[in-house]
């Protein structure tokens, strides 16, 4: 019987170097990158690159809340300022991480008996984080590690005025290998373990669905290696020019450097994406693109949207939210059947979101409504 690893003579090393070292791309704001929603991009990325801080009320008035980082590492050292409040007064927390820093700091008051709260906080190396993940539970199961956790990154110095390869460009069907092939083990490695990922469309399922910025640039990131280049914003970038050009959309209808939509130097028109979208619908992948959008009024992020209206299950489409910009794009069908593809952008209004949500809403009721289309 082979005998299980008791100890790790050496360091435990998070190595993202299938990627560039680019964890940002242009454009994003600086208050996004704590969040979860502008969480670094990297080729080694565990729990969605976020650290979750879950807070909850001590026993009595004036105790320290209770704040518990999951999963538990030594990546983040915690300053918890938060005290129990009397019950029923409303809880006001803060949070704060400087970006770079391993300190996160937590001030304010949540009242005794409150269900207490879960916040996703960005970590800054992901590499880093999930060695030092490992490392714990290496030692959590009583496995003795000599070495430290730390992290191996590619330099961006070594790719400036690099020409990328020709290579072909990945095919339209569907298929797809995520991070490549596996490297050939030499003669002193052994492979203890291995995790094979779900099919790429499962993905685009979790990340259509619920808006997950961080999977959407990893797929841009790896589009943009699978077309020979180095897995960079810039790779991505160019990778999804061709395509769009590929699809019918003229080059001066967008701008795109990132694979999210986070950054504010993104530019597309509401035309570029219903030819996106007519062109989407008449291929072999057309259909399974079109079911890992959010349902109406049924799932993701319109669940709560179109309910109890003639839209609700018949519209498949994809949200898009920034600071002043509320947007809309996918596909319905009217209530006499026939299909039809929409964009509706909302940029640089002074509105509550709700009520800009609402107008956008009331224009699709209407197309659904109309039985003249």
């Amino acid at each position: 019987m082979q005998k299980g690893v008791r100890m790790v003579d050496g360091d435990v090393v998070g190595d993202d170097t299938f990627y560039s070292a680019e964890r940002y791309a242009e454009g994003w704001a600086y208050d996004d990158l704590q969040w979860l929603d502008g969480a670094p991009v990297s080729a080694l990325s565990f729990n969605d690159n976020v650290v979750f801080f879950n807070v909850h009320p001590g026993s009595r008035v004036g105790d320290q809340a209770t704040v518990v980082m999951d999963p538990d590492n030594a990546y983040y050292e915690l300053d918890n300022r938060i005290e129990t409040s009397t019950a029923g007064v409303n809880r006001k927390i803060g949070i704060h991480h400087d970006l770079g820093s391993s300190k996160v700091t937590l001030w304010g008051s949540i009242p005794l008996g409150d269900s207490g709260l879960s916040e996703a906080i960005a970590i800054d190396d992901p590499a880093l984080f999930t060695a030092e993940v490992f490392r714990t539970i290496l030692e959590k199961r009583g496995i003795i590690v000599n070495g430290k956790a730390r992290a191996r990154h590619s330099e961006l110095a070594q790719f400036f005025d690099q020409p990328l390869p020709s290579t072909p460009e990945p095919s339209d069907s569907g298929h797809c290998c995520m991070g490549g092939a596996a490297p050939s083990p030499t003669s002193s490695t052994q492979v203890l373990a291995e995790h094979v990922s779900l099919p790429l469309v499962e993905d685009v399922r979790v990340t259509n669905k619920t808006s997950q910025n961080l999977h959407a640039e990893l797929l841009w990131r790896l589009i943009g290696k699978m077309s020979g280049g180095i897995g960079s914003f810039e790779d991505g970038s160019a990778s999804l020019h061709r395509f769009l050009l590929k699809a019918g959309i003229k080059n001066d209808e967008f701008f795109l450097l990132d694979g999210s939509g986070l950054s504010r130097r993104d530019l597309i028109t509401p035309a570029a994406v219903v030819q996106l979208l007519t062109y989407a619908a008449q291929q072999p992948w057309g259909a399974a693109y079109e079911q890992t959008l959010p349902v109406a009024g049924a799932d993701g992020s319109l669940a709560e949207r179109f309910l109890n209206t003639d839209a609700g299950g018949l519209v498949h489409a994809k949200t898009g939210t920034l600071s002043h910009v509320n947007a809309l794009s996918g596909y319905g069908e009217t209530r006499s059947g026939r299909r039809f593809a929409f964009s509706i952008f909302c940029n640089n209004h002074n509105l509550p979101s709700a009520k800009v949500i609402s107008a956008i809403d009331s224009m699709v009721l209407l197309i659904v409504k109309n039985s003249g289309l």
